[in-house]
C-alpha cells in the first residue's frame, strides 16, 4: 500500500495568516495587498539608510479596469510627476472592492486608501460606481467610530483619458495623508489623539468631482 507523503510549504512571505502547514488563510486579493504594502515598506527602509527619517505614506489605490486604471496608464505613459508612494490595484469595477478588502489594507499598514471608478453614469456594468458610493460612506462613518479620520479614505471618478486628473487627485491625497501622519491602527501602532478627534464628522463624504 503506497502512502501519499505531503510536503510543507514554505512560510508566507508576506506574512499573511496560515491555518496549517497546508491551508493558506488568506484570499488572493488579501495577500496582493499584503505583498503590495511589505514590498512598499523594505523599498523605504532601503531608501532611508543613512538619510532622515522622514514620513512616507504608505497608499493604496483600487482602480476599476475600464476608466482609472487606463487614466493610470496613460499619467505613466505620458510621464506625469506622481508622487512614488502609492501602489495600484487594478480590479474589474469599482463595485467589486469589498469593504472588507479596504479595512484588509489599513490593518495591513495602509496608511490611506482610494478607491477610483468610472464617472456616474459610464460604469461598464452599469451600477458597480452606485454601489462603490454606498459602500465608502458607510466605510467612512465605521473609520470614524472607530477613531480613525475618515479623510484616510477617499473616493474619485477617473476616466480613461483623465491621466492629468488621476495624477492631480493621487498627488493631493498622498499630499494628505502625509499631514495625517502613520496610520494610527497599523501594525505597532497606537491610536493618537489628534487621530481620534479629528474635526470632520465620520459620516460626512463630499460628492467626488465629476
Amino acid at each position: 500500500m503506497s502512502m501519499r507523503v505531503r510536503r510543507r510549504r514554505p512560510p508566507c512571505p508576506t506574512s499573511a495568516v496560515v491555518v496549517s502547514s497546508l491551508n493558506c488563510a488568506a484570499t488572493p486579493a488579501a495577500c496582493l495587498l499584503s505583498a503590495l504594502l511589505t514590498n512598499c515598506e523594505s523599498e523605504e527602509s532601503g531608501m532611508a539608510e543613512g538619510k532622515s527619517t522622514e514620513f512616507k505614506p504608505r497608499v493604496i489605490v483600487f482602480c476599476c479596469n475600464w476608466c482609472a486604471y487606463a487614466g493610470a496608464d496613460l499619467a505613466g505613459v505620458s510621464r506625469m510627476k506622481i508622487s512614488p508612494h502609492f501602489r495600484v490595484v487594478r480590479t474589474m469595477c469599482s463595485g467589486r472592492v469589498d469593504p472588507e478588502l479596504i479595512l484588509q489594507a489599513f490593518v495591513n499598514g495602509a496608511d490611506g486608501v482610494m478607491v477610483a471608478g468610472c464617472h456616474p453614469g459610464d460604469c461598464h456594468y452599469l451600477e458597480g460606481n452606485y454601489r462603490a458610493m454606498r459602500r465608502v460612506a458607510f466605510l467612512k462613518k465605521l473609520l470614524g467610530s472607530m477613531g480613525m479620520d475618515p479623510e484616510r479614505l477617499e473616493l474619485q471618478w477617473i476616466s480613461a483619458g483623465e491621466g492629468v486628473r488621476f495624477q492631480e487627485v493621487v498627488n493631493a491625497f498622498v499630499e494628505r495623508i502625509q499631514g495625517l501622519g502613520p496610520n494610527p491602527f497599523g501594525p505597532g501602532a497606537n491610536a493618537t489623539p489628534r487621530e481620534a478627534g479629528s474635526s470632520r464628522a465620520a459620516g460626512e463624504m463630499e460628492q467626488p468631482g465629476v
